[in-house]
């Protein structure tokens, strides 16, 4: 391109430089002057394209680069969203860890109750099987009410644990939670029925013996 205008202001300084008198009668010049003319006009085509090329190839080089830029913004976002999931993973299994803890400490309290109730249930039995005071009618009456708090809870227990093994069932969190405490509700509810009752047997024990030999023998049964 320098070499293209170097050319063109020679040829024009030619022009310059030679009188126009001398120019004009002289048939040589006037040739030289016209090819000089074709030349400054290829001069400024070839220029001019040069000129577009570069502007062709700025262009290109800035779409170029925009392609790059929105690549790299891709790049950034897909990384983005990849660690995005990829906690929101480690949040979901975290969370299923806690709510299943949560179900376990729940579960063991009910289980805790209804060994105590079972504790309860055998003491009764073994008192109201020693109690002399009781006729026999009125002991299979007591251990039918004994039973049928044991089996209750038992119920209890098995409809619990077929409830909270339906993990693959459509169940909510808040629907096994609230299983649960209906349950260890339940159990309490027939352990404070046990306990009634078991008073209730001791003060008609109690009223039935007579003299302090036979108070202290009832004491001993009941082991207060």
């Amino acid at each position: 391109m320098k070499i293209f205008i170097i050319t063109k202001w020679i040829v024009v300084l030619l022009l310059i430089i030679v009188p126009s008198s001398l120019q004009a009668q002289d048939p040589i010049l006037e040739a030289i002057k016209e090819a000089t003319k074709r030349v400054i006009r290829a001069v400024d085509l070839q220029v001019q394209r040069l000129q577009n090329n570069t502007i062709d190839l700025q262009n290109a080089q800035k779409q170029l680069e925009n392609i790059l830029s929105k690549l790299k913004l891709q790049e950034i976002a897909d990384w983005t969203n990849k660690q995005k999931e990829l906690y929101q993973s480690y949040f979901d299994e975290l969370w299923k860890v806690k709510t299943y803890l949560l179900y376990y400490r729940q579960f063991k309290d009910v289980i805790e109750k209804q060994k105590q109730l079972f504790a309860e249930y055998k003491r009764a039995v073994q008192i109201t099987t020693g109690n002399r005071w009781l006729s026999a009618a009125e002991k299979d009456y007591v251990f039918g009410v004994y039973s049928n708090i044991l089996e209750g809870s038992l119920q209890d227990i098995s409809d619990l644990l077929n409830f909270m093994q339906s993990f693959t069932l459509q169940i909510s969190d808040g629907a096994r939670l609230e299983k649960l405490s209906v349950t260890a509700e339940s159990i309490d509810d027939r352990l404070a029925v046990l306990r009634k009752f078991n008073e209730r047997n001791q003060m008609m024990t109690a009223q039935r013996a007579k003299g302090s030999q036979g108070l202290e023998e009832v004491q001993k049964l009941f082991g207060n």
